[in-house]
């Protein structure tokens, strides 16, 4: 009886254990991470040191390394045996640059089907997979480019013109480019000549968006017939990072919005708050975001530096410096294309215009000064109804709309008292500024002159 007892017992748990594993375990293949493993590889077959594949387009992946003649290998979607890509055929012996069917079985019973490839002989090879037509190809690893020390862009996307890319602080080129559809490729000359260099994608007939993540290799071409196609016209930005040589390309489509998040914000690192974060479009230009507030020095991690989201997310792309610890002031370059956590940093608390334009990828900081620095503000100047004169020109307040009238076409600007722009007008000469707005004093300037108003 005892022994009933402990057998139950022992079937209990191992049944626990198995449903808790079905529970965890998807079915589906992931289009995210793919490793190559078996005895072909230096792993071998272990299934927690399985070579990690380079992602470079979704469900795309690309590994280059020694693989042994005569010994098999194949695929896992997870660190683990229950998710195979394997070979839709027996025996395959692998021909150079020839595609072939792969399977997905989703099992730890491959009922006879774990088919693997084999090379006819060792060497080093470039293995790219792709999950989306579940296609496999090798081809010989080519050498690895040397950097050049400048890079240009041409081709009859480019209308032909030879556009040298940015030299961003030595970490990458980057350069925006207005194309029509066409092809472009990569040079290291100013102009084509007997020395000149042509770069292109490692794949063929693959558009500039093709490779995510500044994944994708360059490869050297013996001119520039090829490179990346162009289809649809418009604004792209080419990133290729200097220490690896890889690139990425992506066309250029205005955010509608970005998030400011550190140790120096109002909820330090927090973005799934309520607290004033999010940037704002600017309505006069397309490309920018503005967010304007306070930033004080804290004293949780890193109480002095931020960074910019674009979306309430860790995991998706982030923009910051390229520079460790480089000083909100003025215009600095940002930086989307990964690398370091590196943040911006402020030296005084206070009230902050940050202005980002997502084209250039610049982010103009203004300070804006203390809550209470309003000294430049006439203080016998206070209208809440009626009429006020300044100088030459007339601020009246009805029903909580703010009108202006100017002899001459002026800039006029309306801020709260925290700094944040309520309304802003170019060339306004006569008329409303405002919507209504909430009862409180703001700060009118018009060209040079700044009035405090009262709307009650």
């Amino acid at each position: 009886m005892n022994m009933m007892r402990k057998l139950c017992l022992t079937l209990i748990v191992l049944l626990s254990v198995l449903i808790v594993r079905s529970q965890d375990m998807s079915n589906s293949i992931e289009y995210s991470q793919l490793y190559i493993v078996g005895a072909a590889t230096s792993a071998g077959w272990s299934d927690t040191n399985a070579l990690e594949m380079s992602k470079i387009n979704d469900g795309v992946f690309t590994w280059q390394g020694k693989l042994k003649g005569n010994e098999e290998f194949k695929f896992i979607n997870t660190r683990g045996w229950y998710k195979n890509i394997l070979s839709a055929n027996p025996d395959v012996v692998v021909e150079l640059s020839k595609n072939y069917d792969l399977d997905f079985y989703a099992a730890w019973d491959l009922n006879g089907k774990d088919w693997k490839f084999k090379m006819p002989e060792t060497g080093d090879y470039c293995v790219t997979v792709d999950l989306n037509n579940m296609k496999m190809s090798v081809s010989k690893q080519s050498p690895q480019p040397q950097c050049p020390s400048k890079l240009y862009v041409t081709g009859s996307a480019v209308k032909d013109q030879i556009i040298e890319l940015s030299d961003m602080h030595d970490v990458e080129f980057k350069g925006t480019i207005t194309c029509v559809p066409g092809n472009i490729f990569l040079i290291n000359t100013p102009v084509i000549n007997a020395n000149t260099t042509f770069y292109g994608p490692m794949y063929e007939d693959v558009d500039l968006t093709f490779g995510k993540g500044v994944a994708s290799p360059l490869s050297v071409m013996e001119d520039g017939s090829k490179g990346w196609s162009v289809m649809a016209a418009g604004d792209y930005t080419l990133y290729v990072d200097k220490g690896r040589l890889t690139y990425q390309g992506r066309k250029f489509v205005p955010r509608k919005v970005l998030y400011i998040v550190g140790g120096c914000c109002e909820l330090n690192w927090n973005y799934w708050d309520e607290s004033n974060k999010r940037f704002i479009p600017n309505p006069n230009n397309a490309a920018e975001l503005i967010w304007e507030g306070e930033l004080r020095i804290g004293s949780q991690e890193e109480p002095d530096r931020f960074k910019i989201l674009t979306a309430e997310s860790w995991t998706e792309e982030t923009f910051h410096p390229y520079i460790s610890d480089a000083l909100a002031e003025g215009i600095t370059d940002a930086r989307i294309s990964g690398g370091d956590d590196l943040k911006w940093k402020i030296e005084k608390d206070g009230f902050y215009r940050l202005t980002f334009n997502t084209k250039t990828e610049t982010l103009n900081a203004e300070y804006l000064g203390y809550q209470h620095d309003i000294s430049h503000v006439d203080e016998n100047n206070l209208a809440s109804t009626g009429d006020i004169t300044v100088e030459t020109f007339n601020i009246h307040v009805s029903n909580g709309i703010i009108i202006v009238d100017t002899p001459s076409a002026s800039d006029v600007t309306v801020r709260n008292l925290t700094g944040q722009t309520t309304a802003s007008k170019t060339a306004h000469t006569s008329g409303a500024v405002t919507r209504p707005l909430e009862n409180g004093i703001y700060l009118v300037t018009i060209g040079s002159k700044t009035v405090k108003i009262l709307v009650n």
